[in-house]
């Protein structure tokens, strides 16, 4: 059974969530100093994925997130399939992938875990309709290619 965390361990965890907004270069490097003192849960690590890219190493970051997706894999608790979106959302927008990412963060929304694990790694619900979404398939709508439109069209 593991310890329970230091009041040293519980600052730093409190100053990793302040901080991971305004500052994350700042959240970084307590997140950092408390995988020192002791291995960090896998929601730690994965918000170390995320951070890492917003400071701008997207090759370290792509490389964790891969390993907590893989750590995360054959686990069925809600709060491993809440990670393991929150994982998959993010490769996706390292792949530049929007349609993906917006997937992975609908999947997300709809796991059953504990809100506080949702606000600490928080993805957009999904839910909300991106307004070039909107704007793409009124125009498909209105524009409705047809069959002789489809036998027109060359392949090159």
């Amino acid at each position: 059974m593991a310890s329970k965390p230091t009041f040293q361990e519980r600052r730093l965890a409190a100053g990793i969530v302040w901080a991971k907004r305004g500052n994350p270069a700042k959240a970084l490097r307590r997140l950092e100093r408390l995988e020192s003192m002791r291995p960090i849960p896998l929601r730690y690590r994965a918000l170390k994925g995320e951070l890492l890219l917003r400071i701008g190493e997207p090759e370290r970051a792509h490389d964790l997130l891969l390993e907590v997706r893989d750590a995360v894999k054959e686990r069925e608790d809600p709060e491993s399939a809440y990670i393991r979106h929150y994982v998959q959302a993010w490769l996706a927008r390292i792949r530049f992938d929007p349609f993906n990412t917006r997937e992975q963060e609908r999947k997300a929304a709809a796991v059953p875990c504990e809100p506080r694990l949702k606000r600490f790694l928080w993805l957009p619900s999904g839910e909300e309709v991106d307004r070039m979404d909107a704007e793409f398939d009124a125009w498909m709508k209105k524009n409705t290619p047809k069959g002789e439109d489809l036998r027109k069209r060359r392949i090159s």
